[in-house]
């Protein structure tokens, strides 16, 4: 049986002071035989809630794939969900301007919120 499992991030702060410019959204499938498919949303949350980047992908076997997105200069708040149908492992990183990765935006699987799961 095939589950559909929505996670997030929850709200994350994106302050002027070592800001994050790209959010790198990482995904692991472990299955022998069988493929991921993955949605990843990127919401700006100054204010009100807006989606700024929505992303298909499926991930083979025993593979990993990730994407990556440009957050503007204006997003001093964010949140990323991962839509995700069948297994897989799911890490989230941001990345200042000069490609360094900004530990407060790292989380791992075991970090997000499994908000929903579906049969």
């Amino acid at each position: 049986m095939t589950f559909i499992k929505v996670y997030s991030t929850g709200p994350l702060e994106n302050q002027a002071l070592n800001r994050s410019t790209t959010v790198f959204t990482k995904v692991l499938n472990n299955s022998s035989n069988k493929s991921t498919k993955v949605k990843v949303l990127v919401f700006k949350l100054n204010g009100n809630k807006k989606l700024i980047s929505s992303r298909h992908f499926t991930v083979p076997p025993k593979s990993s794939s990730f994407v990556v997105t440009d957050l503007k200069s204006n997003v001093e708040q964010f949140e990323v969900k991962i839509i995700v149908l069948g297994n897989a492992l799911l890490g989230v990183f941001g990345k200042t301007a000069r490609g360094n990765l900004n530990p407060s935006h790292r989380l791992v699987h075991s970090e997000l919120t499994l908000f929903s799961k579906f049969k």
